[in-house]
């Protein structure tokens, strides 16, 4: 199994998905493959400038109006769009718990954060604003929702229930999400 280590004193100082970039060419290195970086950088897409910003949780009603129905390729919503249509093309439950706390999740938002990262979407103008919210000690879930109501029909309900592994109550936001929006059966 091969490892890779970069000083934790050079996070700060880089751009956006170069850390990815740098562990990717460290592992493959460590496997005798030197093109590592070329490969992976040759198949990131070239986004250009940003579209329309995403909501946050506390968004008007005059903001969520100004969204572009569908989102642009530069708008924000553009990935999560992506992301729902591709998980999620009739709908189902989004759960944003990590399998650490409740063993039966299916990791919805984890599997969002892995999808910008994908090389197709690493530099689009929005992934690392994503990324800034959702790869935190606690990630800001309302906003995610807030975005989630704007593509799909969309409840969300907070979970609350005991988890024997950990001895506590351990409280999840899920989403229910209705299918892409003009498949939706009569």
């Amino acid at each position: 199994m091969s490892k890779a280590s970069i000083p934790k004193s050079s996070f700060l100082g880089r751009p956006p998905g170069q850390l990815l970039l740098d562990l990717w060419e460290n592992v493959c290195q460590g496997r005798g493959d030197d093109g590592a970086e070329e490969q992976f950088v040759k198949e990131s897409r070239e986004w250009g400038s940003k579209g329309q910003k995403m909501l946050m949780r506390s968004a008007t009603e005059t903001q969520i109006s100004q969204q572009n129905i569908p989102p642009l390729e530069n708008d924000a919503n553009y990935l999560l769009k992506e992301f729902l249509d591709e998980r999620f093309p009739n709908g189902g439950i989004f759960r944003t718990a990590p399998r650490e706390k409740i063993p039966d999740s299916t990791e919805d938002l984890k599997a969002f954060i892995a999808f910008c990262r994908r090389p197709d979407y690493i530099k689009h103008p929005y992934s690392p604003h994503w990324l800034g919210m959702m790869e935190r000690d606690t990630p800001l879930v309302a906003d995610i929702g807030k975005n989630i109501h704007v593509l799909r029909n969309c409840t969300s309900e907070r979970y609350n229930g005991w988890q024997n592994h950990l001895k506590k109550m351990v409280g999840e936001v899920r989403f229910h999400i209705g299918p892409i929006r003009g498949q939706e059966k009569a």
